[in-house]
């Protein structure tokens, strides 16, 4: 049974559970937080956290460059928090330093690790298989990455075949971009496309990344599929800022990546006349 203090702040509210005053107990020094001081920072939003949502907390990490021990002095602190019911998710800046606590029921957090057609499902995956626990068991984690272990062949396919519609898509942006002359245009849909690219790979091999695609690529080179230069040009396209080499590395990681994915009997959703369009 919860006690008036806890019931008390469930009343008042999400804005509640993190007032300035509670969130300068944390002594650190500074804007520049080292890792330990991180770690400190997380630990007093965890004890927060429970208590203020009690029983409904069924895990608390946190993810990202502080899970893997390679924060530096302006790096952000990234929470994830699992539970039954739905409460907030926080983000707020700390001392010049931006914090994140993402917060999604067991439900719905099953219901993205099971589905790599999701937008967003490399994201979830990162961010809960490899949490660093604050609090809660094991054996949840156990569970999610049974989840993702479990996923069909057919399931990857078909997302690994929805990532190169979204390649094309920013291929096209780096055309537009090209002959426009558009130098900042080519650069970012280049990141986009290297984005996209990097996730059809990892989909192809029935794989994921630990940290973001962006980051990915020396993850990826244990792959055993891999496109025809793929390290290379997506190195290129990451960066270059010539106009002419953004628009050819496109055009050949695009050529490469329709290639391996035809050898892997992966197929497009692409129509050339009305009829032939299935909704």
């Amino acid at each position: 049974m919860e006690d008036q203090e806890d019931t008390d702040t469930r009343k008042k509210g999400h804005q509640q559970v993190f007032d300035k005053s509670e969130l300068n107990k944390p002594k650190v020094g500074g804007i520049k937080l080292k890792h330990d001081e991180r770690m400190e920072l997380a630990q007093f939003l965890t004890k927060r956290l429970v208590k203020a949502y009690g029983k409904d907390v069924l895990f608390i990490g946190v993810y990202g460059s502080v899970a893997r021990n390679e924060d530096k002095e302006f790096s952000d602190l990234e929470l994830i928090v699992i539970t039954k019911k739905k409460i907030p998710t926080w983000l707020f800046i700390y001392k010049d330093i931006v914090v994140l606590i993402h917060s999604v029921t067991y439900k719905d957090a099953i219901k993205s690790l099971r589905s790599p057609d999701d937008p967003w499902w490399f994201g979830w995956v990162s961010c809960i298989l490899y949490a660093k626990k604050l609090y809660g068991s094991n054996e949840l984690l156990e569970k999610f990455r049974e989840v993702v272990y479990s996923i069909s062949s057919e399931a990857y396919k078909q997302a690994a075949s929805n990532r190169l519609i979204w390649m094309l898509e920013f291929l096209n942006q780096v055309k537009n971009a090209y002959f426009e002359k558009d130098v900042y245009g080519a650069i970012t849909s280049s990141l986009y496309l290297r984005n996209a690219a990097g996730e059809f790979v990892a989909l192809l091999n029935e794989s994921h990344y630990k940290s973001h695609v962006f980051r990915s690529l020396k993850e990826a080179k244990k792959f055993k599929k891999l496109p025809r230069h793929f390290i290379q040009l997506m190195t290129a396209l990451g960066k270059s800022n010539n106009l002419e080499t953004l628009y050819k590395s496109a055009i050949e990681l695009w050529r490469n990546c329709l290639q391996i994915a035809k050898a892997n009997n992966i197929s497009l959703k692409a129509y050339s006349s009305y009829n032939e369009i299935k909704l």
